[in-house]
């Protein structure tokens, strides 16, 4: 992801792709960027947006678990923390904003403005099986929690993270980090199978301008944590490996389970995405990463419970 326009026109020309930069410009998507820093719990106030240590839960809350074990605290997003997410520390001047096909997407505030798909204020917490972690699959339904809390100003308290025997690690609280919360932008990595859902088809100027358009949109600061825009796959489409995983289609795939699978994978929506992280003593597989979806009929009626997480990894 970019911090804003200028940063990504700037990669854009190191990689040679000036002569595409008005279709490339195009495709870009606001981002919310997570700027995590190391704390302890004492640091942040209860309720606020933080990644890891003990969360700030209502009264009954009931931890949520998986195969008899407590899954482990990932985050917790205070919604209108996301939705104020500041600007960039270089955004352009509004001469130049105008000129962009995008420019609507950049100004206006909050990000994506009265298009904003997520609810503008509440709590938001994420919940995932980090000892064995699942891929996603149809079987793996009970390896995450999302669960919303429309009242951010509840009552809430500060929850001690249970510690249980894993098979791989220990499953107890992370290392806390403050998060803090600032606009990007993203580009779409666009394989050979999507190039039809594009105006700009990499692929059709040659390889190596497909590849240099790849690292493009790769090109980021890590860890990549992130909420909206494009997410960034390591092995394939999200929304369609959610669609796949969602309607527990198994392969071989044949020309109707594939029709399905596209047509399902535009209902979803992308939310957010976990690298992993050293800071946060997390290694999804092999250097992978975490991506959640919802259905957007769900995200429309605030139903997260129906949300989707899968894991790829190199």
């Amino acid at each position: 992801m970019y911090r804003d326009i200028e940063a990504l026109r700037t990669t854009l020309y190191k990689y040679g792709l000036a002569p595409f930069e008005a279709e490339i410009l195009a495709l870009a998507v606001p981002t919310v960027r997570m700027r995590r820093t190391s704390a302890t719990n004492d640091d942040i106030a209860v309720g606020d947006s933080k990644m890891g240590g003990h969360p700030d839960l209502p009264p009954g809350f009931v931890w949520p678990q998986w195969d008899e074990k407590p899954l482990t605290f990932i985050v917790q997003f205070r919604l209108s923390d996301v939705a104020h997410a500041r600007l960039p520390t270089n955004p352009l001047s509004m001469p130049q904003q105008e000129k962009l096909p995008f420019a609507d997407k950049i100004a206006e505030a909050p990000p994506y403005g009265d298009r904003y798909p997520l609810p503008r204020q509440g709590m938001l917490y994420f919940f995932y099986e980090a000892d064995t972690v699942p891929m996603g699959e149809y079987a793996d339904r009970d390896g995450w929690s999302v669960v919303y809390l429309p009242d951010e100003d509840a009552d809430l308290k500060r929850t001690a993270h249970p510690t249980h025997a894993g098979e791989w690690r220990t499953i107890q609280a992370l290392p806390v980090h403050r998060l803090a919360f600032e606009r990007g932008l993203t580009l779409p990595i666009i394989g050979f199978n999507e190039q039809d859902e594009y105006v700009f088809r990499p692929a059709d100027h040659g390889e190596d301008v497909h590849e240099r358009y790849w690292d493009l949109a790769a090109t980021g600061e890590s860890p990549q944590h992130y909420l909206l825009g494009h997410p960034l796959p390591i092995q394939g489409p999200i929304e369609r490996e959610v669609a796949r995983y969602s309607q527990h289609i198994e392969f071989p795939i044949n020309d109707k389970t594939r029709a399905k699978i596209e047509a399902d994978a535009q209902q979803w929506q992308f939310l957010f995405q976990i690298d992993s992280d050293d800071s946060l003593e997390v290694m999804w597989g092999d250097a992978g990463m975490l991506y959640v979806c919802i259905p957007k009929d769900s995200l429309e009626k605030c139903q997260f419970q129906d949300c989707w997480t899968i894991m790829q990894c190199s």
